[in-house]
């Protein structure tokens, strides 16, 4: 498996409702074991992905080592649900709208939110899909019910978008709940419900003005999501398209590391992280050599 951060200028090709732009506000907690922190992080969320399609399929998912996952989880302990860096919007659920902040993630594809946030029961448009969710999210234990409601970025909306609203709170570290941006397929997603995730909703309901979503990360200065269109102002110089996502699992792409390309599949575009990460032997050989 290998994970990227995102670039400056991070775009993705999918379909939406109507071009919009939110504001993302940054978190970085000091840690002085923060590197290590997120490793382990980034590791349990995706052996977790790897049992669940395990369980669910009887298939093994060849992007983390499971065996590898177990030991580190023994040796480190428990890690929190939040790395120790991400980037929070807002988006509006239910109607009326409910505000709730939510951390971005390209890694997976799931809408969970805290019971703080999002009560179905004063939102007019909510569905009881009476489908309970419980897995496991990088180290926490997650678990409630799927309803389906309307949900909005900014000016892009769609209907019957599935949410796994939880019966607790989240831990400290996190306030409103986690937004998936990835494919919803049972290698990503806990949910096992018919209904479309929020991006192929929109993708489905509703003209666009361009098929892409782009981030705009900055530690300093204004950060930026940009659904249903591109804002050509914050990139350096024209767009490199990367190679086409085949099998509509996570957001897949070839790299290069020293001139010598990554020849295994497992590569990942994922927000949530900030290093770029390897488990792979080939990429250790290049690394060595």
């Amino acid at each position: 498996m290998l994970l990227l951060p995102p670039a400056l200028a991070l775009l993705v090709g999918v379909s939406f409702a109507s071009a919009s732009q939110i504001t993302l506000s940054h978190t970085d907690r000091s840690n002085p074991d923060s590197f290590h922190a997120e490793r382990r992080s980034l590791l349990n969320k995706y052996a977790g992905f790897a049992k669940r399609h395990f369980n669910s399929t009887g298939q093994h998912l060849d992007i983390v080592d499971l065996h590898y996952a177990d030991k580190q989880k023994r040796a480190s302990g428990k890690t929190s649900l939040r790395y120790n860096t991400y980037w929070t919007g807002s988006i509006l659920v239910g109607s009326p709208p409910q505000p709730a902040p939510v951390v971005f993630d390209t890694g997976s594809s799931d809408l969970i939110l805290d019971k703080s946030f999002y009560n179905p029961k004063k939102s007019l448009s909510a569905n009881n899909l009476n489908t309970p969710f419980d897995f496991s999210y990088i180290n926490l234990h997650v678990y409630g019910d799927i309803y389906s409601d309307h949900v909005a970025i900014g000016d892009v909306k769609a209907d019957n978008v599935p949410i796994g609203h939880g019966r607790e709170d989240f831990d400290g570290d996190l306030t409103g709940g986690k937004f998936g941006l990835s494919f919803s397929t049972a290698e990503n997603s806990g949910f096992n419900v018919k209904q479309d995730p929020f991006i192929w909703a929109a993708k489905k309901q509703n003209p666009i003005q361009s098929s892409s979503f782009q981030f705009t990360l900055r530690r300093s200065g204004k950060a930026t999501l940009n659904v249903g269109d591109v804002d050509h102002s914050e990139l350096a110089g024209p767009i490199s398209w990367a190679d086409k996502n085949t099998d509509k699992s996570f957001w897949r792409t070839s790299v290069e590391l020293n001139g010598n390309k990554i020849v295994e599949l497992n590569v990942f575009i994922d927000c949530g992280a900030r290093c770029v990460w390897s488990i792979t032997p080939h990429t250790w050989r290049l690394c060595s050599s």
